[in-house]
């Protein structure tokens, strides 16, 4: 039986917990963005610097409306992820997990 790569199981792990970020936020309803709103933003911001950092460049920290929220979490969480596994970056995963963490604790 052959050994799983450490690294592909932590980013299957990851990827798993961005796909339930995203459809958690998709799901939520106008009132329960009130209390979660914060966290949807601050996750799209850690990814965002994480973006930029791996694309070597200083970004501003994108502002979207809050329909747009979970579009954006999805699409920049997905750039983040697909870089991260290219480059086998376990550091910058271990630093997407947990910002993922922290959002999917604050949005329960």
């Amino acid at each position: 039986m052959p050994q799983s790569d450490p690294f592909q199981t932590k980013l299957a792990a990851v990827t798993d917990a961005h796909e339930r970020l995203v459809a958690r936020l998709t799901r939520l309803s106008p009132m329960a963005w009130r209390s979660r709103r914060a966290a949807a933003e601050e996750v799209l911001r850690a990814l965002a610097a994480i973006s930029a950092r791996q694309q070597g460049r200083d970004l501003p920290a994108p502002v979207v409306e809050v329909h747009v929220l979970p579009y954006a979490v999805a699409v920049v969480g997905r750039d983040v992820l697909d870089t991260t596994a290219s480059a086998s970056d376990l550091q910058t995963l271990q630093e997407v997990e947990a910002a993922l963490r922290s959002a999917l604790e604050a949005t329960r």
